[in-house]
């Protein structure tokens, strides 16, 4: 069963999202049959979002899809410089 991933800064900040600065944030998975945008011709793919940082992201299936989602974030989701991020699944 897909589990949900939980990004936290050390510090607070500003982002994509509205009502202030954030400091934690869960990201669920959803599993959409079909595909979506290039790749049209999956049987399903996985919709991670979060409605703490309104931010969403689609991912083709994969033996791992926890790791290939916490990838996905450590590259899109940005801090500030000396700012920690801790991205871990529960």
């Amino acid at each position: 069963m897909i589990k949900k991933i939980i990004v936290e800064f050390e510090k607070p900040i500003h982002g994509y999202w509205d009502g202030g600065a954030k400091s934690k944030g869960e990201f669920d998975c959803e599993i959409i049959k079909g595909g979506y945008e290039k790749h049209d011709k999956l049987k399903h793919h996985y919709k991670w979002g979060s409605f703490e940082f309104n931010f969403w992201f689609r991912l083709p299936p994969s033996k791992n899809p926890i790791n290939q989602a916490v990838i996905y974030l450590k590259k899109h989701i940005k801090c500030p410089l000396n700012n920690e991020i801790k991205i871990h699944a529960e």
